[in-house]
């Protein structure tokens, strides 16, 4: 089947996919690490929960924050669901059924029928399928991308807005503008950014006070309360739950 295929990258923090286009759709999923997607002018940080689509002929750019796997899905546009949506790149929010056929196909070669019958599925559970809007998306505007990129640098960096407006001898309006423009507010942002960072840190091992202080939390109650409402499970099962799927993800090779 020419115009179905899927692959898998092992990845990690040196591997850079610079700007390039494919003749088909891609579905990109991250199945253990983090990755950052730059396509359309826009810059997206995401990790396991997010589905990625780009559209055939669009320029995009790939690095990875994270050791992990990229999997990936590759279809004729012929293929492509119906609808405007699937014309843009957008993100999606990872369905658990959807992400067990990714898994079900890279397992062992699948016939035709069977590789067709998964495809029409994936397909279906994408129309299905939220946009998301709690990705960690950095904002456009030149200044405000700035104190994104440095929040992500350092998570736990607590300075408000009006500080990094002083700092970067802007208006504190500005920055709020950028942050505006890209859907949330900068508090909303910077926690979004903290709870991303923090994911990363529990799959390695860290314990939940350690990566609560490390990303700017006062309190670890306070880390698990926002990252349980972000990820809809509490950091300790989180770390269990990525550490169980590295085991079957390496069983499967």
């Amino acid at each position: 089947m020419e115009n179905f295929s899927i692959d898998s990258d092992v990845v990690d923090t040196a591997t850079v996919f610079e700007e390039h286009y494919h003749g088909r759709d891609q579905l990109a999923w991250m199945g253990g690490g983090a990755v950052s997607v730059g396509v359309a002018g826009q810059r997206w940080h995401m990790r396991r929960d997010h589905f990625v689509w780009v559209p055939a002929g669009m320029l995009h750019q790939m690095s990875f924050t994270e050791p992990g796997e990229l999997i990936s899905v590759y279809t004729d546009v012929r293929l492509r669901p119906p609808g405007a949506r699937w014309e843009s790149p957008c993100v999606l929010t990872a369905d658990t059924l959807a992400v067990d056929l990714l898994w079900h196909l890279l397992a062992q070669p699948r016939g035709l029928d069977r590789r067709r019958r998964c495809l029409a599925l994936l397909h279906d559970l994408l129309q299905e399928a939220e946009l998301s809007h709690d990705i960690v998306a950095l904002p456009r505007d030149p200044r405000s991308r700035e104190v994104a990129t440095r929040i992500l640098e350092n998570p736990a960096d607590r300075r408000e807005l009006s500080e990094w407006a002083a700092e970067l001898g802007v208006s504190e309006k500005t920055l709020s503008r950028g942050f505006r423009e890209a859907g949330v507010t900068f508090r909303y942002w910077r926690t979004n950014a903290r709870l991303h960072a923090g994911a990363g840190l529990l799959v390695r091992g860290e314990s939940v006070a350690a990566v609560a202080e490390q990303v700017g939390f006062a309190t670890a109650s306070g880390f698990v309360a926002a990252f349980s409402e972000r990820f809809g499970t509490t950091p300790g099962r989180y770390a269990r739950l990525r550490a169980q799927e590295r085991l079957r993800s390496g069983q499967r090779r």
